[in-house]
């Protein structure tokens, strides 16, 4: 049996809504699972006397981020219905059943098979039926691939319907916002739908992330000022990111692949190849917005956000700090892993949407906890470093003005009026700590 004949009956088998259904609850045990592992880890590796608000602090910020994420997931993003999965393998049946004449593979295994009795085939069925279907000699290869095509279909391969370019947009925005009728329900199809689906969940998920640390520092007694500061900074880091700037650049993709000549080229390729590279451009797209994310996310951040807060807070700008910035660092780098599912999800790959949510939550756990990761945490150490020490003076050769001090603190006979100098500027400028 040929790889090509087995790569298809294992997506048409991962493609089956009852898979898809039964897929979900794996999904959820999962994020679970990773959930329980980062509380552990946060808690392993946290101070004995900080030990407990750790716990406190995870359990609130991860059990509020699920909570959210599940609630918005469900209704975004819920699994196929019991009444769809009857539709297909209804609708499946019908197309078996009016070819089973002109192939006598499928008459035998219909004929084998209580087909009324299952919610999905199996890969060996899948395998049977291709393989009896492109080995019937009798008719035309050409004739073949259509009648397995339309049994079972793969990819996309309806064109756009429009009469010249200037109704093209149109036709690309009807058809990614399709709506299908199946048996008596609406089912929105279309690459849209399931994108705009994915931004509402990430967007829950972060909210419910910075709603659960607020009320962890309120159970903790978190006095910091910044602590809700940094939560706000980092919820809209990761929201622009790490989500909208993702849906942006799929949405590119989405659009291109629809565009006449790359839907012909992909259609040329195949069932199994038009996937295939609807799912290569759709994750061009993505990483377009991977890479433009950040730099978008902290450019507005120094313009925009920080400043915001600092006139919240009543904050002078300090004409020695560095702007904040929002590093994009490996673990943000992991957060991306949930693009490839995306990516596949958008070409039409079902199977890999329940695990999608997984990767918001925790965008919404790493604003819950404020994560910052600029060069104030750097600066707040060697502050606390230097606590008790000698300040520094704000002039061009600041770092060597504590040594400059240290030479001149030691009086040999009387106070030194070159010291008495230097103390006295340090003590009129404004203090600057490294």
């Amino acid at each position: 049996m040929s790889l090509a004949v087995q790569a298809r009956a294992i997506g048409h088998y991962l493609d089956q809504p009852n898979v898809v259904r039964a897929y979900s609850k794996v999904a959820g045990l999962t994020g679970l699972a990773g959930l329980g592992a980062l509380m552990g880890y946060d808690t392993w590796k946290a101070t004995p006397q900080a030990r407990k608000q750790t716990v406190i602090r995870d359990g609130i910020v991860l059990g509020a981020t699920a909570l959210g994420t599940v609630a918005a997931a469900s209704v975004l993003m819920r699994p196929p219905a019991k009444k769809l999965i009857d539709y297909e393998m209804k609708a499946l049946g019908q197309k078996l059943t009016e070819y089973k004449e002109t192939y006598p593979a499928i008459k035998n295994w219909l004929a084998s098979s209580p087909f009324h009795l299952k919610k999905q085939l199996q890969v060996g069925d899948f395998k049977t039926l291709i393989k009896g279907i492109q080995e019937h000699s009798a008719l035309s290869s050409k004739l073949r691939q259509q009648h397995l095509n339309d049994i079972f279909p793969l990819g996309d391969s309806e064109p756009l319907q429009y009469e010249n370019g200037f109704q093209l947009p149109k036709a690309i925005w009807k058809k990614l916002t399709k709506v299908e009728l199946k048996g008596d329900m609406q089912e929105r199809t279309g690459e849209v739908w399931k994108m705009l689906n994915f931004f509402a969940t990430g967007l829950a998920s972060v909210v419910s992330g910075l709603l659960g640390g607020m009320a962890a520092n309120k159970v903790n007694r978190v006095t910091d000022p910044d602590a809700t500061v940094n939560m706000c900074k980092e919820g809209i880091f990761q929201f622009i990111a790490n989500i909208a700037l993702c849906a942006v650049g799929a949405s590119a993709g989405l659009v291109a692949v629809e565009l006449p000549v790359v839907h012909k080229g992909l259609q040329a390729l195949g069932p199994v190849g038009a996937r295939l590279g609807k799912f290569g451009i759709i994750g061009a797209g993505l990483s377009v917005g991977i890479v433009g994310g950040g730099k978008i996310a902290n450019r507005l951040g120094e313009t925009v956000v920080n400043p915001m807060f600092d006139k919240m807070q009543g904050k002078a700008p300090d004409p020695y700090e560095k702007p904040e910035k929002r590093r994009v660092e490996f673990a943000d780098a992991i957060l991306h892993l949930d693009d490839l599912p995306t990516a596949l999800a958008l070409a039409g790959m079902e199977i890999m949407e329940p695990f999608i949510p997984i990767f918001f939550a925790f965008s919404g756990y790493r604003t819950g906890i404020g994560y910052r990761n600029n060069d104030s945490e750097k600066a707040a150490e060697k502050k606390s470093a230097v606590a008790g020490g000698v300040a520094e003076t704000p002039f061009p050769f600041r770092d060597f003005t504590p040594l400059l001090m240290q030479a001149v603190s030691a009086p040999a006979t009387g106070p030194s009026r070159f010291a008495a100098a230097s103390a006295s500027a340090a003590q009129k400028a404004p203090l600057v700590w490294a």
